[in-house]
């Protein structure tokens, strides 16, 4: 176990990634330099099925729509287009008379079919499925029945064609390879090894399917894992600390993460409690943030937009009060970029700097400011400021940000306030009762309200029932009301 207090300089120096994989909930946090630049989480419910292969079977052919309605084992069928088969893409005639043909030449009711989920389903219809399956690695792409070699475009022709030779003498007659732009990096090794990875991920997830009976789940896409690998090869020096054994050996495997050193939180206690995380996240649910000078920084989300206002606060400076406006400014600049980071504020953001009159400070502190989103991994645009002395900017929306994900409207307000939901709370309560896995006690007394306990046990109990097992201990509840989501641990019993 890496110890904080004997190795405090290394600790500061290096990159951390600390991943807190125990539970429902699953989060992981990076580290630079001592301070927390970005974190994500995951929810069990919330889980895209985009990337799982299933064993499925053809209930219905449309041909009037050239698709299939496959059972993978969701309340409604999946769709298959013919141009989605295999046998259709390398079917052997013209792209003319291809068009003319029916996706019955390809599929019949109750056949057995391997599927791929492109696209998630929704209220109206099910998951969009493809036959033509895909591994995709950060090098490769790896298609076991491709048959064809692309690469990526943003290189020369000269490069483009030595990897195209390359990338033919390393496949198999049936299969595909699409090099990806990180492959002109790496050695011809590097990228080799990555293909013989995927190669024996997907002989090993296919050799599960002869005594399965579908339908059935044979790979299930791990968006927590892809996106710790998407962090972690961002990262040149580093390590990664994990509280859970299984997913700490799971990331090991990965060849994304292997030049990381990795270490094991055995303790109780949350690895976000240990490493003063869950502190860090909670300022993020305060619309005020303070900076070291004294100034602070007013975040206000609307339907429309987010608005940020720079204020000197306690700051008065030394100097005059142009001087003081432009430094706090250059401060709250940083500060800024961290916060619409960590927050995940997307969508039209205005920062409202303190008022510059001279326009070689408005450029520093929009330099700043744009410097200080490098580390972000969405896409963002910074259009300057306007006559007003207002920053404008744009930041892509990919998932909700911290203040719809975590909080609901406050019942006592009527919405003019927030707190935490009931499902933020019931992660909460599972989290610290972690912390009681290897306590002697034989039951848990909690009160709480009932939306809580409904978040923490689950449809029909489930997670309840499954929980207990896991720590051994009986969880008993006691009913409360409150306006707000709420629980307290109030006995424990031997």
């Amino acid at each position: 176990m890496f110890d904080i207090d004997v190795d405090r300089k290394k600790w500061l120096k290096i990159d951390k990634l600390i991943v807190n994989a125990r539970g429902r909930e699953k989060r992981w946090a990076h580290f630079q330099s001592g301070q927390l630049v970005s974190w994500d989480f995951f929810r069990d419910e919330d889980q895209s099925i985009v990337g799982n292969i299933y064993i499925g079977v053809v209930k219905k052919i449309v041909p009037g729509l050239n698709a299939a309605f496959v059972d993978i084992g969701m309340d409604k069928n999946g769709y298959l287009y013919r141009d989605d088969i295999v046998s259709f893409v390398h079917y052997s005639v013209s792209e003319e008379e291809k068009q003319a043909m029916s996706i019955s030449k390809f599929l019949h009711q109750g056949e057995k079919v391997i599927v791929q989920v492109k696209k998630d389903g929704n209220d109206i219809k099910g998951p969009k499925l493809t036959n033509v399956i895909e591994w995709t690695g950060d090098k490769v792409v790896y298609m076991p029945e491709g048959k064809y070699v692309a690469v990526s475009k943003k290189k020369s022709d000269e490069e483009r064609t030595l990897w195209k030779e390359r990338a033919q003498n390393w496949k198999r007659a049936e299969e595909g390879l699409i090099i990806r732009t990180e492959a002109f990096a790496a050695t011809e090794d590097e990228v080799i090894n990555e293909l013989f990875h995927l190669r024996a991920k997907n002989d090993a997830v296919l050799g599960l399917m002869n005594d399965k009976k579908p339908p059935y789940l044979l790979y299930k896409q791990n968006p927590f894992l892809h996106s710790i690998m998407e962090k972690g090869k961002n990262i040149t020096e580093g390590m990664i600390i994990c509280d859970e054994s299984s997913f700490l050996a799971e990331m090991k495997d990965t060849t994304q993460l292997q030049h990381l050193e990795f270490e094991w939180y055995p303790k109780n206690e949350g690895i976000f409690t240990e490493f003063s995380i869950e502190r860090d996240l909670e300022k993020l649910f305060k619309n005020i943030v303070w900076l070291d000078n004294g100034a602070y920084i007013i975040i206000d989300k609307t339907e429309a937009m987010t608005v940020i206002d720079v204020n000197t606060g306690k700051y008065t400076g030394e100097q005059r009060l142009t001087d003081t406006a432009f430094k706090t400014n250059v401060a709250a600049a940083k500060v800024v970029a961290e916060q619409i980071i960590l927050r995940n504020l997307s969508g039209i953001i205005l920062v409202d700097f303190i008022d510059m009159k001279r326009k070689h400070e408005q450029d520093e502190v929009m330099k700043t400011f744009i410097k200080s989103l490098g580390t972000d991994d969405k896409r963002t645009r910074v259009l300057g400021f306007t006559k007003l002395g207002i920053l404008q900017m744009t930041r892509k929306k990919i998932t909700l940000d911290v203040s719809d994900s975590f909080t609901t409207d406050c019942p006592s307000c009527f919405g003019k306030g927030k707190v935490l939901s009931a499902e933020s709370v019931g992660y909460r309560l599972e989290r610290e009762l972690w912390e009681y896995e290897n306590n002697d006690a034989g039951t848990i007394v909690i009160e709480t309200t009932k939306e809580v306990k409904k978040a923490f046990c689950g449809e029909e109990n489930t997670h309840l029932i499954r929980f207990q097992r896991v720590i051994g201990k009986m969880i008993s509840f006691q009913l409360t009301e409150t306006k707000v989501p709420y629980y307290q641990i109030v006995r424990i019993v031997d």
